[in-house]
């Protein structure tokens, strides 16, 4: 499983907070609280928790049954979830971090993710067969999910350039590359999603969770123009092509007038 630095975990957050759908955060939270009303301890399970930016995002909307949850973070980077500790003392939460390889079928058997789940920004790293695996699964103990910000391919970047298209479509195809469970689903995780959990039985309601970036997000513009820059370059685009797109980009960045929209997606699933 690819892993991301806690320093650009920390450089996303600001654009995850505000992106997030939170019509479909305080409907996950309902849900939470309902279990509350019937459960003394309740568990919610953050595949792929990283540094607990689900957490982060939901916990104002659990307020009044704090102490009634149970966190338990999945992640593969000890380093990550090493900062779990440090939520836990200043929120006095409860949180258990557990490292874990999530690409194993044994996954599944051996953790219970009952009665909910979360995970942010991680399903476009995974292939098919694994969103069909976890469906059947969450399907099969019937939890409650909320998966949010999951790339779905839609963009703009303003100013405009002439060679915009070349380079996103090269970062498609490097978004597709094997992350360590087979074939990436890229930008085209989330319309599969919605069809895989509508298709087992889950009840399905979505919305948009757009990045919004301005002048005020112009590190995280630059980190993504050089990301960009070097997925393609890997994809095979010409390195003189790249130089002047990333040039135009830059300066438009450095004059405060780089703009860049990405489309994301959150899903909360429940079982009929």
């Amino acid at each position: 499983m690819s892993s991301f630095s806690e320093e650009w975990l920390r450089l996303r957050f600001p654009a995850d907070k505000k992106a997030r759908n939170k019509r479909l955060d305080k409907l996950f939270s309902r849900h939470i609280l309902r279990f509350c009303e019937t459960q003394s301890t309740v568990r919610i399970h953050d595949l792929a928790a990283g540094s607990g930016a689900s957490l982060k995002a939901l916990l104002p909307h659990l307020v009044q049954c704090q102490e009634q949850l149970s966190w338990c973070f999945y992640d593969n980077d000890p380093k990550l979830l090493a900062v779990s500790k440090e939520i836990a003392q200043r929120e006095a939460l409860s949180i258990s971090p557990i490292i874990c390889d999530l690409n194993i079928p044994e996954f599944f058997q051996t953790h219970s993710l009952v009665p909910a789940v979360t995970s942010s920004a991680f399903f476009d790293l995974v292939s098919e067969s694994w969103i069909e695996l976890l469906a059947t699964y969450l399907l099969g103990v019937g939890s409650t999910a909320l998966f949010s910000l999951t790339i779905d391919g839609r963009y703009e970047l303003s100013p405009p350039h002439a060679f915009d298209t070349q380079v996103m479509f090269a970062v498609r195809q490097h978004q597709q590359k094997n992350k360590g469970f087979g074939p990436a689903l890229g930008c085209e995780a989330a319309a599969f999603m919605i069809e895989c959990f509508n298709k087992v039985g889950f009840t399905v309601l979505t919305g948009q969770s757009d990045w919004l970036l301005d002048y005020h997000d112009n590190q995280l513009q630059q980190e993504l123009i050089q990301g960009w820059y070097s997925a393609a370059l890997q994809m095979g685009l010409g390195e003189s092509t790249l130089e002047v797109w990333r040039a135009f980009r830059l300066a438009a960045l450095s004059k405060q007038e780089s703009k860049i929209m990405l489309g994301h997606c959150d899903i909360l699933i429940n079982p009929n």
